[in-house]
């Protein structure tokens, strides 16, 4: 988790959701399959010389390649995470090298939900998270159960709203002034 401020509060934190690592495990498995087969259909000899020791190291490298892919893929998931607090919204990622990122809520000004059908079913969506000042759109990609996500976002930003309408020296006027 990052580092929080002084006088700030941790409210929702989340990572992308597992489905993110899919595809890095297909095509990593259909690579060890296809591999393996074009190896083991290898000829056992080539101009006379037994190749047996070369197809076995080509399978065990063909492997722990796919298993190094998996693995990077792996620790880049669990190091990327998103973190509302009372506060902002801190996006951080990176195994080796981190990023880290920060919205304040005061200035977000547009937040959209989108989920297609599969990311509904798999419980995952998009957050794209507008703000003044910032080029673009922040989003927070495949984040799992968005909608609480953007539930807490919005309330935080109502409550950050609220304190600071009400802090000394904000000239508010109530209806009880009128």
């Amino acid at each position: 988790m990052p580092k929080l401020l002084a006088n700030e509060q941790s409210i929702v934190s989340t990572r992308q959701n597992w489905s993110v690592l899919a595809p890095a495990v297909v095509v990593a498995l259909i690579v060890v399959v296809i591999g393996v087969v074009v190896l083991h259909i290898a000829p056992s000899t080539i101009a006379g010389k037994d190749t047996s020791t070369v197809v076995n190291g080509l399978r065990i490298a063909i492997i722990l390649t796919a298993l190094v892919v998996i693995l990077v893929q792996y620790l880049q998931w669990r190091a990327a995470q998103y973190v509302l607090t009372n506060r902002r919204v801190v996006i951080s990622h990176g195994v080796v090298s981190t990023v880290t990122e920060s919205i304040t809520l005061d200035r977000i000004q547009d937040v959209t939900i989108r989920r297609s059908l599969g990311a509904r079913l798999l419980g995952a969506g998009d957050l794209d998270i507008e703000s003044a000042g910032r080029d673009g759109i922040e989003v927070l990609h495949r984040i799992s159960n968005p909608q609480s996500f953007y539930d807490a976002l919005m309330d935080a930003m109502e409550a950050h709203r609220t304190r600071t309408q009400a802090a000394p020296g904000n000239n508010v006027v109530s209806e009880s002034d009128v």
